[in-house]
């Protein structure tokens, strides 16, 4: 008789363990698993659920053994290679998490979440440009990967470039309204960027996130509770109100604050606050609460962090002055056991965060905020008395060989074992004269307590630091030093050492000065902000005081004089007077800003005059060569302009002007170009790619990856980032196709939407076209277009004159055509004015120019597009009624695919200087540009003809601010065309016409 062996299904113990595993039973789902493996060790997905189990249950390295196996039985699904990447992640061993997940791409490239996951591993490493490709590729694959969007935002955020991060937030929080993460961290992007009133009503979005949740101590209260939460507008007199400690110490000793002004609304504030701060809060009108106790009588809750938004705290209403009283029974037994006050200066010292074993995201957190003691230790001093405020790990034990090692001379007191809690911290804070600390609980301590503290700040700061300030409106007593770039620490180091030595050579200033320029700065920064309000509010005589206010602590401040100098010409009133009579009238200072202020009148030889009398007072000053140079530039004398912007960048760097010898190399550069000299100018344009501590002037992408002309690009792909305005993108597209000669596998270009559709059907050969709202794709080398000249001149010595080098979109010319009946007689397309936001100085108004030409047997229509086109054709057409444009196509004009389809119905364009202009030339459209007095430098100073579009006649200004004799001559020019149709006779060089590819 046989006996039957029962062989259990795969499927019954794979779905008995996903059931529990998906209810988090993960030791019942392993139980499950291991039953069935005797029966089937050869079923990979058997090793893969196991593995994500062991995952799950944090045993990372058996979770490692059993992926391993089921890959081994199963190598080509893309799932098991990403699982191990995750577990590698978690053992912290991410080159070897990428060796997987790139194993997993070799299986499937199209899988988004291993790009994901590809990144993430990347960004755990801090190398931040590899992950935002991953991410990039990521969402190109999934464009609803929410996550991927979000962590590029991060990325941004971490290395300082607010307005990508804010971007995409904005747009994340658009596509997806309820999406709590996204809320959230725009709300911290507001807050740190100082939109306090718009960062705290995003800022509960933090309770609809899991993992916050999860965090929360014991005193929280969650608020889908049936208790109601407080916010501003409920009356809380007579009633219970329990408000509990949230996130960080740091943000409890911030925020308690807000509980006296809770008492004296009338209520019985209720507080469940950390055991180690309660003894600061001694002299508060509060209830404290400790861990056990009744928390079902109050009327309402609140938690501490959303305070802010119930009391509509924002910039100009937060106090920064000490909330916090140490006792003084404490304070006398620090006291004794410190010493006596001396002449020698009391510093303490932070150079390190909590640790906290239980909360991982703070691993990274401390990377980047601490500093090791062999740094702190380069702040050594003999004339100075240090003093540890290092709490936790850093006892005596772990002191003793850190101070032997790296700290020579006998001045550094650790008293930290005598400190059990944050009131004793307090006590020996005050017997010191001044805190340096990194960001850490210490610092809000000290601020709260109203004691001078230096935070040493890293260049991704917490929110509560803003951006770019030393001074901070929650603590008066703080000055912040800040990271300039990622990881730079010893810039901090040494401004602080700088200042330390300052306070050593003043020591009659020593217990004062710490604080004194956070309070100064300070108080200037809210005179600026109410004197805005009361301009707004039509308050013109407030707004001057408060300027004038600011002049008596700093005079001659640059801000404050150029706000008084506008505010007094805006009121009709002699500006001039404010630097002549006001203020010294040979100041180095004041003589810069007056020629500033000649020059915004347009009066180059007065505004010429005073810069050369700063000159003679100080020879070595860069940004007034600079102001010298662009100012002969504007009465035309093109060569001693480069004279003097040659001089200006041989100077020192002028520490007095940000950025000013950047302007005067860039200064110099267009001075270049606008004489001819192209070869050089071009060097001298690419200079300002790697100098400019400007935003705008650096590229969308990394300079790691740029391409310098002699690298090659066969079977890489190119990124072209379009820098310039509308019409110098298209100017200095004719260099694109020149590309081609290097082979490269893809060229992708970003441009702004509106051309799109324009660089799609170029005579270059592009593989695809984005825009600059688009997340970028990954590549292998980048450029900016208008580098292009400089890189290609081995290829390309000249400029290319052929033309067209732009064609109009097929589509786009049918559906003009149609609309633009068959003409009777010739058609003018008239663009006037460039936009309403430029400078006046190139615009004229239609009835200037129609009262010159409109006589002519022609019919017109306007090019002009945006938002003030209509209303200025209605203002024309109601106040004139003879001459005007018989057809306006603005409420159809979509972008300049479509004026390009127009202009090829029409016979002849009139334009001023701008896009329309650009892409007249670009189609080899017959085009008369009007130019201005002073014109940008690709019109060169003289002659009718352009050194970039052959098709193109100049009718310059001969007389700034007229355009009288210019449109005289216009006529003259239009007249001749009429009657030859050659363009030859009226200036212009013959030229083959070349058709482009499509």
């Amino acid at each position: 008789m046989s006996t039957y062996h029962f062989n259990p299904s795969p499927q019954d113990f794979i779905h008995n363990a996903i059931q529990l595993f998906e209810k988090n039973n993960h030791d019942l789902a392993l139980i499950e698993i291991d039953k069935g493996l005797p029966f089937h060790s050869e079923n990979a997905y058997f090793w893969y659920l196991k593995s994500s189990i062991l995952q799950a249950k944090e045993e990372f390295q058996l979770a490692l053994s059993c992926i391993d196996k089921a890959i081994g039985l199963s190598p080509q699904k893309v799932e098991y290679w990403g699982t191990r990447g995750l577990i590698l992640m978690s053992l912290l061993e991410y080159p070897s998490a990428v060796e997987s997940f790139k194993k997993a791409l070799t299986i499937d490239a199209r899988s988004a979440i291993t790009w994901y996951n590809l990144g993430s591993c990347f960004h755990k490493q801090k190398l931040r440009e590899l992950a935002l490709d991953c991410y990039h590729e990521c969402i190109i694959i999934d464009i609803d990967y929410h996550a991927a969007y979000l962590n590029m935002a991060i990325i941004y955020g971490e290395i300082g470039c607010k307005e990508e991060e804010e971007k995409i937030l904005s747009w994340m929080v658009e596509k997806w309204p309820k999406s709590a993460e996204a809320n959230w961290n725009l709300g911290f992007l507001y807050l740190i960027t100082g939109r306090f009133s718009q960062g705290w009503r995003l800022h509960d979005w933090r309770f609809q996130i899991n993992h916050f949740l999860d965090k929360h101590p014991q005193f929280f209260v969650h608020p889908k509770q049936r208790e109601p939460h407080w916010h501003k507008g409920l009356d809380i007199r007579g009633k219970h109100i329990f408000v509990y400690f949230e996130q960080g110490l740091g943000d409890c000793i911030q925020f308690v604050r807000f509980l006296p002004q809770l008492a004296s609304m009338g209520a019985t504030v209720l507080a469940g606050i950390p055991e180690n701060i309660e003894p600061l809060l001694w002299n508060m009108p509060i209830t404290l609460l400790k861990q056990g106790d009744n928390l079902q009588n109050f009327d309402y809750h609140c938690p501490m962090l959303s305070l802010p938004e119930a009391f509509s705290s924002d910039f100009d209403n937060i106090n920064g002055q000490p909330y916090l009283l140490v006792d003084e029974a404490r304070q006398n037994r620090w006291r004794q056991r410190v010493g006596a006050q001396s002449s020698r200066i009391r510093v303490g010292l932070v150079w390190m965060g909590g640790e906290h074993s239980d909360q991982p995201e703070f691993v990274d957190l401390n990377q980047m905020r601490n500093l090791s003691f062999e740094k702190i230790a380069q702040l050594n001093h003999p004339r100075i008395d240090f003093y540890n405020l290092q709490i936790a790990s850093h006892g005596p034990l772990v002191m003793h060989p850190l101070l032997t090692q790296h700290w020579s001379t006998p001045n550094f007191y650790d008293f930290t074992p005598y400190i059990g809690n944050f009131a004793d911290t307090a006590a020996l804070i005050a017997q010191l004269d001044l805190v340096i600390s990194v960001d850490t609980s210490v610092v809000h301590l000290a601020g709260a307590i109203g004691k001078p503290v230096w935070m040493l700040n890293r260049f991704n700061s917490d929110w509560r630091w803003l951006r770019n300030r030393i001074d901070n409106p929650w603590y008066e007593s703080m000055t912040i030093y800040s990271q300039p770039e990622i990881g730079d620490w010893d810039s901090v180091l040494n401004a602080v050492a700088k200042d330390l030595a300052l306070l050593i050579s003043n020591p009659r200033q020593t217990k004062g000065l710490p604080n004194a320029k956070g309070l100064l700065l300070t108080k200037v920064e809210r005179f600026f902000r109410t004197a805005q309000a009361n301009i707004e509010a039509k308050r013109y005589e407030v707004a001057l005081g408060l300027y004038d206010a600011i002049l008596q602590i700093i005079p001659d401040h640059p801000l404050a004089l150029d706000k008084k100098v506008k505010l007094l010409t805006d009121l009709g009133q002699d500006s001039i007077k404010v630097y002549r009579w006001d203020l010294h009238p040979h100041s180095t200072q004041t003589l810069p800003h007056l020629s500033f202020t000649w020059m915004d009148r347009r009066k180059w030889l007065q505004s010429l005059q005073d810069i050369h009398e700063a000159i003679q007072l100080e020879p070595f000053r860069v940004h007034a060569w600079t102001q010298r140079g662009r100012l002969l530039q504007k009465i035309k004398e093109d060569y001693a302009s480069l004279m003097s912007l040659q001089i200006s960048t041989l100077l020192p760097d002028d520490q007095s002007v940000p950025d000013a010898h950047f302007d005067a190399q860039s200064g110099r550069a267009l001075a270049l170009l606008h004489v001819g000299d192209y070869e050089l100018g071009w060097q001298a344009y690419e200079w300002r790619r790697s100098h400019s501590s400007k935003r705008e002037y650096k590229d969308l992408v990394s300079v790691k990856k740029r391409w310098l002309g002699v690298e090659s690009l066969a079977g890489k792909t190119l990124l072209i980032d379009c820098d310039g305005n509308l019409g110098e993108v298209m100017m200095f597209s004719r260099y694109l196709k020149y590309l081609t000669y290097f082979t490269p596998k893809k060229l992708i270009i970003v441009v702004p939407k509106t051309l799109i559709a324009l660089f799609q059907n170029g005579s270059f050969s592009l593989h695809s076209v984005s825009s600059s709202a688009d997340p970028l794709p990954l590549y292998d080398f980048c450029c900016t277009l208008k580098s292009l000249p400089l890189l290609l001149k081995k290829w390309v010595p000249h400029i290319p004159r052929v033309t067209p080098f732009l064609q109009t979109p097929a589509s786009f010319l049918a559906k003009w055509t149609k609309k633009i009946k068959a003409p009777n007689n010739r058609k003018i397309g008239l663009v006037w004015s460039e936009d309403e936001t430029n400078t006046q100085a190139r615009n004229l108004s239609l009835a200037e120019i129609m009262d010159s030409i409109g006589g002519l047997p022609v019919g017109f229509q306007s090019l002009q597009f945006g938002d003030h086109t209509q209303t200025e054709l209605e203002i024309y057409r109601q106040t004139m009624n003879r001459n005007r444009p018989q057809i306006s196509h603005h409420p159809d004009i979509e972008s300049l695919a479509d004026i390009a389809a127009i202009m090829e119905n029409l016979d002849v364009i009139v334009s001023v200087d701008g896009a329309v202009a650009h892409l007249a030339g670009a189609l080899h459209k017959t085009v008369f540009l009007l130019s201005s007095y002073n014109s940008p430098w690709y019109w060169g100073s003289t002659g009718e003809t352009s050194a970039w579009y052959p098709s193109m006649v100049i009718i310059r200004q001969t007389q700034e601010n007229s355009w009288e004799a210019t449109l005289t001559i216009l006529r003259q020019k239009l007249e001749g065309y009429l009657k030859t149709q050659d363009l030859c006779t009226i200036g212009l060089p013959p030229v083959q016409r070349v058709q482009s590819k499509t």
